[in-house]
């Protein structure tokens, strides 16, 4: 009788170890990092040596995708001449060529051009056919946006910085009424089969130095900025991610966070904070619909900085930011 309830519960400790198991292989991983960098192109070797170790540490997470912020390119052209967009191609190709040797081709990366480079229709169809990504035919030629789907999660890319033909300023971003009725119809897809939407971007919506009437994202236009969280909200957003400052930051904003992870270190230092450091963004999303979405800072090293869950609370009073 003895051996057979050590039997039982031996039997009932490994169902729940392996249960277990299966429960975090079955959550869905995804990281998301990018930077703030001005001025430097991927080509230079320093650029090459932190995307490497970034995409090296990464892959050692097994993620079901990367989600690269940008900014990709800098300082070009506000030209369609040969040179810019062969300057732009051999970016690409050595952003392309780091990715594949580190991370490699199992694990699907969706970029987002960033801020830093001049957006014409030719630089968004030099960019979307590098990466095969299919443009929705509803958008202007001058905007590059796209939608993914992995398992129950949405992810919306809003990929390109520069929304409105021949204005790079970042303000006039949302005079494009177009890209908002796409992107509430997107997020009104597949309501039945999709249980998390998140919108990805670089320019972040609430700029961590508008408490001092410095805007550096989309802020500084107020009102095209609080229509486009509105539609977040009213899309049941649970997380806009972005970068573009050199720091990690985290707030709710009536139901919605706001991540700011610019963790992938400049070349140029002194434009950077002095106590700025890498880091990205690790995303868990449970299989199941009773667990709970994290969300993860963590460093080169595989120190977690930040670690916190998306709450069903509507405004859950909390904010952290990591210079």
């Amino acid at each position: 009788m003895k051996n057979l309830c050590s039997f039982f519960l031996l039997a009932l400790f490994l169902l729940s170890k392996q249960q277990a198991l299966i429960a975090e292989v079955e959550n869905l991983k995804v990281v998301i990092f990018g930077d703030g960098v001005e001025g430097n192109n991927i080509k230079e070797k320093l650029k090459k040596e932190e995307l490497t170790k970034f995409f090296e540490t990464i892959k050692t997470l097994k993620p079901d995708a990367v989600f690269y912020t940008g900014s990709l390119i800098a300082e070009l052209e506000k030209t369609e001449s040969h040179e810019n967009i062969e300057n732009l191609e051999e970016n690409l190709n050595a952003f392309s060529e780091i990715v594949n040797k580190t991370l490699g081709k199992d694990i699907p990366l969706y970029p987002v051009l960033g801020n830093h480079s001049h957006v014409n229709a030719r630089v968004i169809n030099t960019f979307s056919s590098h990466f095969n990504i299919k443009k929705p035919p509803s958008l202007d030629f001058n905007i590059l946006s796209y939608s993914v789907e992995l398992e129950d999660s949405q992810f919306i890319v809003m990929a390109s910085g520069n929304y409105e033909r021949d204005a790079p300023a970042i303000f006039k971003y949302w005079k494009i009424i177009p890209l908002m009725d796409w992107l509430k119809k997107e997020l009104s897809q597949n309501p039945s089969l999709i249980n998390y939407r998140f919108v990805i971007g670089h320019e972040p919506a609430f700029s961590t130095t508008n408490v001092v009437g410095t805007y550096l994202g989309l802020d500084k236009d107020l009102d095209r900025r609080d229509k486009f969280w509105s539609v977040l909200k009213k899309g049941g957003v649970s997380a806009y991610f972005c970068s573009h400052e050199n720091l990690f930051d985290r707030s709710n904003r009536g139901g919605v966070w706001q991540v700011i992870s610019g963790g992938l270190s400049s070349s140029n230092k002194k434009k950077m904070p002095t106590n700025s450091f890498n880091h990205f963004i690790l995303l868990t999303i449970p299989k199941e619909k009773s667990g709970e979405v994290t969300i993860e800072a963590q460093d080169l090293t595989g120190k977690v900085w930040d670690k916190f869950t998306i709450s069903s609370e509507d405004e859950p009073i909390h904010q952290l930011r990591i210079l």
